[in-house]
């Protein structure tokens, strides 16, 4: 695919293309193609996209619609883009992923898909989440934080510029 020439939120895909950067899918590029893409969803509304266009999602996906409206051509070449990206990189001495990597949960994507690449259909699967599959629940773990808690002497301190 050539690479996306519209906004600068997707120029890594000019530098994915030209072979300087490696692209790995995140939550956020999966919630895009849930949020655009035409299926069933966890609401089980009529909208006909995987992920409900309700108050909250739109407001959710605000920043990336302004820039890639629903059903404009750079937003369905940003979409190919995304889901051309895999969830995993293993390349051997070192091993790429959004949120953590954890073996396992590797293990039972790469039965389904070997490259790490999530197909069409199994988006339909991940737009189910609060029913999820173990194949999309593992999807979903290495692609989005950890729900940590910490215990009650230990403080996070999160300092901007550093």
């Amino acid at each position: 695919m050539a690479a996306i020439r519209t906004g600068w939120s997707l120029r890594p895909s000019a530098m994915e293309a030209s072979g300087n950067a490696i692209a790995i899918l995140g939550n956020h590029e999966l919630n895009a193609l849930l949020f655009h893409g035409k299926g069933d969803n966890a609401e089980r509304d009529q909208s006909g996209f995987m992920r409900a266009h309700s108050v909250n999602n739109v407001r959710q996906h605000e920043s990336f619609l302004r820039e890639f409206p629903v059903g404009n051509k750079h937003t369905l070449e940003a979409l190919e883009w995304f889901q051309s990206l895999p969830v995993f990189l293993d390349l051997g001495p070192i091993r790429l992923v959004h949120a953590y990597w954890d073996t396992t949960q590797i293990e039972i994507i790469r039965e389904r898909n070997a490259d790490g690449r999530l197909r069409s259909h199994d988006l339909q699967e991940l737009a189910f989440e609060n029913d999820a599959t173990p194949f999309a629940e593992r999807c979903w773990q290495v692609s989005k934080d950890l729900n940590w808690s910490f215990p009650p002497v230990v403080h996070l301190r999160i300092v901007m510029g550093v």
